[in-house]
């Protein structure tokens, strides 16, 4: 489909694989074949094309390699204290824009980014 589009916030594993079984199902091929630091925030291809500044995995990459990869990403990511009436945690957030692009890439499938997540008493 070329209007799918999602925007997922949570800090549950469970969310997370839920949703990128749902994101990889909706992917040319259901693989990633390369990735890209935008910043703090990762995003994955589905599409390699060389001199584009995205860095080719060895070989592609299907559901549950890329699962643990960016989970493994995710759990090593630093997020930012804030000060409440609670605590804080790490969250992430999975997005892609209209027409399942990334920052208007139509090789781009999914933006993660770390957030924090906000728990109050």
């Amino acid at each position: 489909m070329d209007n799918f589009r999602f925007d997922i916030t949570s800090d549950k594993k469970e969310d997370f694989v839920s949703a990128f079984n749902i994101i990889m199902n909706n992917v040319p091929g259901n693989k990633a074949e390369g990735y890209k630091m935008d910043g703090d925030n990762l995003i994955l291809y589905w599409n390699y094309e060389d001199n584009t500044g995205i860095s080719k995995f060895p070989r592609p990459m299907y559901t549950n390699d890329v699962i643990n990869f960016v989970w493994s990403f995710i759990s090593n990511s630093d997020y930012e204290e804030v000060d409440l009436d609670g605590s804080c945690g790490r969250a992430f957030r999975l997005s892609c824009d209209d027409w399942g692009y990334v920052n208007g890439d139509w090789r781009a499938f999914v933006k993660i980014e770390i957030k924090t997540a906000l728990y109050g008493k």
